[in-house]
C-alpha cells in the first residue's frame, strides 16, 4: 500500500509540476501581447506630417480633376450628346492618371467645332494635367478621331497651341 501511495504522490507531483509549467507558458504568452495602451498610442510626428502631406496632395489632385471636368462640361456641352460628354469625361479621368487609354469609342462633336477647337481643348486639358504635347496630341487624335481624321499626331502636336482668329474654343494660357 505504501508503494501505491508513493506512486500516487509522485504522479500527483509530476502532474502538478506540468500544470504549473503549462500555466506559466500561457502567462508568458499573454504577457508578450501589447497592452491596450500600447496599441492605441498616439501617431508619431512623422506619421502626422506624412498623413497631412498626402492629404494635401490628394486635395490638389481632386481639385484639378473637378476643375478640368467642370471646364470640359461647360465648354463641350453644346457640342456633344450627353452620352459622348460622359464618355469624354471618363476618358479625361483615365488620361489624367496615365498616358494611354485602354479602349476608346471616339466621341462625335457638332460640326460647329473645327479641328483647331479640338486642338485648343486638348491643349487646355493637357496643360492642366502637365502632360507632354505628344501625349495630349495622341489623346485627342484617338478621342476625337472623326473630327481629326485628316490630321496626323505630329501635326496636332505642332498646331494645338496655335491661335487662329476664327475659333470657338480659345487657348487658356494659364491652365492649371
Amino acid at each position: 500500500m505504501i508503494n501505491s501511495d508513493f506512486f500516487r504522490y509522485t504522479s500527483f507531483c509530476a502532474l502538478f509540476n506540468w500544470y504549473l509549467h503549462s500555466n506559466q507558458v500561457i502567462l508568458d504568452v499573454i504577457e508578450s501581447f501589447p497592452t491596450v495602451e500600447e496599441t492605441i498610442s498616439e501617431p508619431s510626428e512623422y506619421e502626422v506630417m506624412r498623413t497631412n502631406s498626402i492629404a494635401k496632395k490628394n486635395h490638389v489632385i481632386q481639385t484639378k480633376f473637378e476643375k478640368v471636368l467642370s471646364y470640359t462640361k461647360q465648354i463641350m456641352v453644346a457640342y456633344l450628346s450627353e452620352e459622348d460628354l460622359n464618355r469624354l469625361c471618363a476618358y479625361i479621368v483615365e488620361y489624367s492618371s496615365g498616358d494611354t487609354l485602354q479602349k476608346i469609342s471616339p466621341v462625335t462633336v457638332d460640326s460647329q467645332l473645327k479641328s483647331i477647337d479640338i486642338m485648343h481643348f486638348g491643349w487646355n486639358i493637357g496643360k492642366a494635367f502637365s502632360k507632354k504635347r505628344i501625349n495630349t496630341a495622341t489623346f485627342i487624335k484617338n478621342v476625337f478621331a472623326h473630327t481629326l481624321h485628316d490630321l496626323g499626331i505630329s501635326t496636332i502636336e505642332r498646331k494645338m497651341s496655335n491661335t487662329e482668329t476664327n475659333c470657338t474654343i480659345l487657348l487658356e494660357r494659364n491652365s492649371s
